[in-house]
């Protein structure tokens, strides 16, 4: 049975309106989740396998579900008189419940048992809750640990921040929770922000698990049409051409579906459980979070046999910054988005007929009466409502006093033509207004329906602009390799495109490939592009070419966080600083740690707590910031347990410092003794920071920048098991393959190398540090594996990769993904 450990608190009412918010802890029975994959899972090799990429996480797969045992997880908590929320940074970041105090009942599928399965993308994933999903679907840390935060704020509300930075773009998200004084609804700030030197594809999805109470649950959409997820058909809703049933009850679904909403521009949607005359509903600007969809298992048990121990399941609505989870977008270099999205509980209704931040509605009819019922989430004193026939006659009007603790209901009799609702508030603001039938949507005609189209560009290219549409697509999609292929494809049959040459150009920067972007991106720099212009500067670190785009507004802020990381590297700080030009009105935080940073190396210690304590209000989670209070003066065991408890966020921290030239600084956070943490507020499988042979590098790296011995720290580097250990940073570069090394010839450094050349797409450098290692190392960890896929599924040699993984099988019998490329190269 669930529980809570620590304090306990009882509230009568929160007579003084008083959020409060907290950490403490939870404990949560878990069944126990195997070893991750020990093997790198480079995207080159799944296309032939047809699994997602994910490098340099690991695949979490193992789930023997046969020992459950109590464990107990760091927790935040917020409350005022509606809500208390509970939500688990080491688990994603996921809201696991939201209990409303009136209902008496948590809005959200609050499971009884942690039970992972392969579901997500990483394979690790559990049912409960609200999932944060950025920048692709059942994200990367869906059950993995998160950077936290919370705080009591001014106008009374509280917080509790979420966030994480991708370990594969480099982007950044965070998810602020706020529960206002005497407001019955969750908000849900969000902001989604690029803090590489380079574009990549994402989407947003809040994933809110609903409990299934019955088969007459409904899914409340405002539209009248739909698309299924996988094959984009379009169907009518709520009835369905195609199943000749009523989909929006749960219990007509033959299978497990989900469905967006097509042609719709309403702000909200929902779920609603009729047994319990209790939903819940979404509301979200549409011009923010234009994406709606449901999803079911239909009747089929898995997931209540697989998901949960007490033959419970659930349903999904899901609301993104896009259409649907087959789009994707780009996020350039630095930019920002940010929108808000609100979850709402109603109570003691008959349904939701729509729904705003202040009000959630039903209209309907029963036994030949009109029924109008209300919940509001924040006490409307002397609020108007009125009632109108479809004459436009005013049929009712009152004014009342309306309180989130009751439902206002009316039901008129001998009511037969269509009705509108409307509630003002005393001040004769209209805080919701609803007409029978009438939806902000397309109508019947308006969309054709049936089978989605394939584009001629995605089916059977032909031109060069078919080939560089499919491209970019590849881009959103993250197929990268079928990327280059088609943007090769586009060169050949236009060698003199400018546009073809900047997009490969701007790829191959991202992948690294410095000397092959730059000879793409010269022609169309020299025609005057700011954007090739900028990859080019960044390609070949040129400086002055940098500069020349800081008056450029679409490039400005990467321009010049580029080019004050370059002047600080060759010690000016001062013209960094001026370089930056950060204000007031500043929210980019790669911008807002170099100023402080920067501020710090000058010495200007009140410039720069005030400029920290305006960078904390925007993102409390950022352990740059984290970092730069302990240098402050605020010293916190919790901040070094928290980055120790994840060596990619030493890293983090380490290359900002390093990338602006501090490498003393940057020393100290490496050699920091970092205390031991509890399994379950670690990534699986990562190595603790004293046990990971890559930090041990970073340490020989910047003792060598300011003039220190580095044996040590090589030779300690040396010793370490490089299992688990996959390099993929930008920054990396320099720390395997710099002049500094001396040609050192280590199994491990080579190894590692290996990894890092492979992505980045170097493949034939790789293959040759991998063919030496067989000889000097044959017993490192899926190297076989490793080389033989390369082999196998990149150069499309069975003959060259069946020996070298049947020789693998000596040193790793076990390995089960050798096993299955062994059967494929046969």
């Amino acid at each position: 049975m669930v529980r809570l450990l620590g304090f306990i608190v009882v509230f009568a009412l929160f007579a003084s309106a008083q959020v409060r918010v907290w950490q403490d802890t939870f404990a949560w029975p878990a069944f126990v989740e195997g070893a991750p994959d020990l093997n790198p899972p480079f995207d080159q090799f799944h296309s032939a396998t047809n699994l997602p990429y994910l490098y340099p996480y690991t695949f979490r797969i193992d789930f023997p579900n046969r020992v459950k045992e109590e464990q107990v997880w760091r927790a935040l908590y917020i409350e005022n008189e509606y809500l208390k929320c509970t939500i688990l940074p080491d688990l994603g970041g996921h809201v696991y419940s939201c209990f409303d105090k009136i209902a008496k009942r948590d809005i959200f599928y609050a499971n009884r048992s942690l039970r992972k399965q392969w579901v997500g993308l990483r394979g690790s994933w559990a049912a409960f809750g609200l999932e944060l999903n950025f920048p692709i679907g059942h994200s990367w840390v869906s059950v993995s640990p998160v950077d936290f935060a919370s705080q009591s704020n001014a106008d009374g509300s509280a917080s509790a921040w979420v966030g994480n930075v991708d370990r594969v773009t480099g982007m950044q998200w965070r998810a602020e929770f706020i529960l206002r004084p005497g407001r019955a609804a969750l908000e849900q700030r969000v902001t989604l922000e690029n803090r590489s030197d380079v574009r990549h594809a994402y989407y947003w999805w809040s994933n809110a698990a609903v409990r299934l109470e019955s088969a007459q649950d409904q899914f409340i959409l405002p539209t009248n049409f739909t698309s299924v997820h996988g094959s984009g058909d379009i169907d009518t809703w709520p009835r369905s051409a195609n199943k000749n049933a009523n989909l929006d009850v749960v219990g007509n679904y033959k299978e497990g579906a989900g469905l967006f909403v097509v042609g719709s521009k309403e702000e909200f949607f929902g779920a609603y459980q009729p047994s319990k005359r209790a939903g819940l509903a979404h509301v979200a600007k549409f011009s923010e979070v234009p994406g709606k969809k449901t999803w079911t298992w239909g009747p089929d048990t898995w997931s209540n046999q697989n998901l949960s121990d007490d033959n419970s399941t659930y349903i999904e609505i899901q609301a993104g910054v896009l259409p649907s989870q087959e789009d994707h977008e780009f996020l350039d270099p630095q930019q920002r988005k940010t929108f808000t999205e609100y979850w709402i509980p109603t109570r003691n209704m008959s349904g939701i007929s729509r729904a705003t931040v202040d009000v959630v509605a039903f209209v309907g009819r029963a036994s030949g009466q009109l029924i109008a019922e209300l919940n509001v989430t924040s006490v409307v004193e002397d609020a108007r409502i009125e009632i109108r026939n479809g004459a436009g006659d005013v049929v009712l009007q009152e004014r009342a006093r309306l309180e989130p603790e009751n439902a206002w209901i009316k039901r008129i009799a001998a009511f037969s033509s269509t009705a509108t609702l409307r509630v003002l508030s005393a001040d004769g603001t209209v805080l919701l207004a609803h007409t029978e039938g009438i939806i902000d949507a397309a109508k019947a005609g308006e969309i054709a329906t049936g089978k989605k189209p394939v584009p001629t560009w995605l089916s059977a290219p032909v031109s060069a602009n078919d080939f560089m549409i499919r491209a970019i697509d590849n881009e959103r999609q993250a197929n990268l390799d079928w990327a280059l292929f088609d943007y090769d494809n586009a060169l050949d049959r236009d060698p003199a495109s400018l546009e073809i040459r900047k997009h490969r150009g701007r790829l191959l920067t991202r992948l690294g490939q410095y000397k092959e972007a730059a000879a793409a991106l010269a022609a169309p720099e020299d025609a005057g592009d700011p954007e090739a212009r900028y990859y080019l500067a960044l390609a070949t670190r040129n400086l002055a070419k940098m500069q020349s785009l800081l008056d450029v507004p679409a490039w400005s802020d990467a321009a010049a966080i580029k080019a004050a990381e370059w002047q600080a590297a060759a010690g000016d700080s001062e013209g960094a600083l001026s370089t930056l030009r950060v204000d007031e009105q500043s929210k980019l935080t790669r911008a807002g740690a170099i100023e402080i940073a920067l501020l710090r190396a000058l010495e200007r210690w009140d410039d720069a707590r005030m400029r920290l304590d305006y960078w904390l209000l925007i993102d409390p989670t950022n352990v740059l910031f984290q970092y730069e209070q302990q240098r402050l003066g605020a010293e916190s065991s919790g901040f070094w347990k928290h980055l120790g408890s994840d060596a990619e966020r030493v890293f983090n921290v380490a290359e900002h410092l390093i990338r602006l030239g501090q490498f003393s600084d940057a020393l100290e956070v490496l050699e920091y003794p970092f205390p031991q943490v509890p399994v379950n507020e670690a990534e699986p499988g990562v190595p603790a920071p004293a046990e990971h042979p890559l930090l041990w590098y970073y340490r020989a790296y910047c003792r060598n920048r300011v003039g220190l011995s580095n044996v040590v720290e090589l030779d300690r580097a040396a010793a370490l098991s490089v299992r688990y250990v996959f390099p993929s940073r930008p920054g990396s570069v320099e720390i395997l393959q710099g002049p500094w090394l001396n040609n050192r010839q280590d199994p491990n450094l080579k190894f590692l190398n290996a990894l890092l050349l492979l992505s980045m797409r170097r493949t034939d450098e790789a293959i040759v540090a991998l063919e030496q290692l067989r000889v000097q190392r044959p017993s490192l960890p899926s190297l076989h594996r490793t080389l033989g896929r390369i082999w196998l599924d990149v150069k499309k040699d069975k003959a060259k990769a069946l020996p070298i993984l049947q020789e693998g099988l000596r040193y790793e019998p076990n390995n089960v993904d050798l096993q299955q490329a062994i059967n494929r190269a046969r």
